[in-house]
Formats: structure tokens, sequence, C-alpha cells
């Protein structure tokens, strides 16, 4: 377990310094990575990234602080731990859809455009998570599982369990579920990506990333023993994650409805354009 990166005389956290990997990484591939065509280009240049980095931490911080509690202005303070994804997901698209709408683009076409990214920066965020010991897993024998040192995150919520003596040296072994989390949404960025290839209607990639985003995280909070279970035993992110899930496949089924026969709706080899002013 590295919480802290040491980066020259500075000790960098584990998480913040992946979280800031993952921006940067999906920002350089949605100004480089071949993309699909568009019936309408899109006005979009680096300037949108400054909206959607500040909503997208607010939103996290947000509801952070309302589902743990304390006071509103720490949800301002984004280098302290503490974040909520979903807070984060919907900061984000909000950011984004009025940086969208100012500058005239289709709304639905500049989510379609992003949306593959978004797991892509998960993941990556992810290996922070692993790095830094928390979102650590339910207990378990299976040949991934790790233990953490004395002192981590795991380790502390055994003993103060019962689970575990005070005096040993390393947790119980528990799922790595943060390397569980990279992997699954590594391979939804690939889906994505294939999919924007032949995406049938305009926002059709969107809707996608959130219904199967949020299938993913319903199964994945299973591997997890770091989140509260509300009454009906499931945690508040699978609660969230299956209302967003159905909400999703419900406009997929409609459109797909209206659409029984698919053609592409734009023509191949054009990209999208970035506004110069």
């Amino acid at each position: 377990m590295y919480p802290y990166l040491q980066i020259g005389q500075r000790a960098v956290s584990s998480y913040q310094a992946c979280l800031m990997l993952a921006f940067a990484v999906c920002a350089y591939l949605l100004f480089h990575a071949p993309l699909p065509a568009r019936q309408r280009p899109l006005r979009i240049n680096v300037t949108v990234l400054i909206p959607v980095l500040l909503c997208s931490l607010t939103g996290t911080k947000f509801l952070s602080v309302a589902v743990e509690g304390g006071r509103i202005g720490e949800a301002f303070l984004f280098w302290r731990g503490g974040y909520y994804h979903h807070g984060g997901l919907l900061g984000g698209i909000a950011g984004y859809a009025v940086y969208l709408w100012a500058k005239g683009n289709g709304i639905r076409d500049g989510l379609d455009w992003v949306a593959p990214f978004a797991p892509l920066g998960e993941s990556i965020a992810r290996i922070g998570c692993f790095l830094g010991g928390c979102c650590w897993g339910a207990e378990s024998q299976a040949l991934t599982a790790v233990v953490y040192p004395a002192q981590s995150h795991a380790w502390t919520h055994h003993v103060i369990t019962g689970r575990l003596h005070p005096s040993a040296t390393h947790s119980l072994p528990v799922h790595p579920a943060p390397l569980y989390a990279a992997l699954v949404m590594l391979s939804l960025f690939i889906g994505l990506r294939l999919l924007q290839q032949r995406a049938g209607f305009s926002g059709e990639v969107s809707l996608h990333y959130l219904l199967w985003h949020s299938l993913a995280r319903i199964g994945l909070e299973h591997f997890r023993d770091d989140m509260t279970r509300l009454a009906t035993g499931y945690t508040l992110t699978q609660t969230l994650a299956a209302a967003i899930a159905v909400a999703a496949a419900a406009v997929l089924l409609r459109q797909y409805a209206r659409n029984a026969t698919y053609s592409p709706l734009r023509p191949t080899g054009a990209q999208p354009q970035e506004d110069t002013g």
C-alpha cells in the first residue's frame, strides 16, 4: 500500500495523483483520438476542461458531505479525502451540458463524444484507491485476495468490528475491490469506443454508458466492505445506480422501438472540429 507518492520534497496523495492523471489522459485522448463523424461539428476546445473539472469535484464533495455529514464549506476543500463517484458524475455532466449549450452544441452528441472516456478515467482513479487503501473489499479466501498493513483502513475496520486482534500485523484477506473496478471500467471503455463507431442515434453511447456503468457498480459493491448498508440491504451507491439503470434502459428501449432498422446517421471519415475561438 502506497497512500502517498514522493514527488521531489513533497508527498502527494496516491489517489489524488491518479485522479489528476486520469483527467489528463482522458482530456488528451478526447482531443487526439480518432472519433466518429458528427452531423454537426462540435464547437469544443480545451476550455471545456475547466467547468467539467470544477463541477465534478464540487459534486463529488457535496455528496460526500451530504452522506457522511459535515459542514457545507468542507465541500470546497477538494484536496481532502472523501469522494462520492455519483456526485462527481452528475456534477461533471451538469457542467459539461451547460458548456455545450453555451457553445451551441447538440448536448446528446456532446455527451456521446465524451462518454467512453468516463470509465477510462474511473479505471485509472481506482488504481489510486488501491494504492491508498480505501474502498477495501470484503473478506475473501480467493486467489486474488490481498492483505493490507497495520493501521490501514481495512485493518482498522477489522479491529473495530472485532474480527482482528490489535496486535495483528496486517488485515484479514480481502477482495482487491478497486482492481476489480479498474478492470471492469477498462472493459466498458473498450465496449463504448466500439459502439461509437456504429451508434444509430444521438445519445445512444451516453445512455449505454449510464446503463452498463450502473449495472457494473451494483455488482461491484457486493465485493466491498467499506460501504454502509441501508435498511434495504443495499448501499446508497447501488440504490442510485439502480435508478439510473432503469431510466437509461427505458429511454434506450423506447428509442430502439422507434428505430427498428438501423443505419448510420452520419457519413464516416469526418472528425469533430475544435473551436478555435
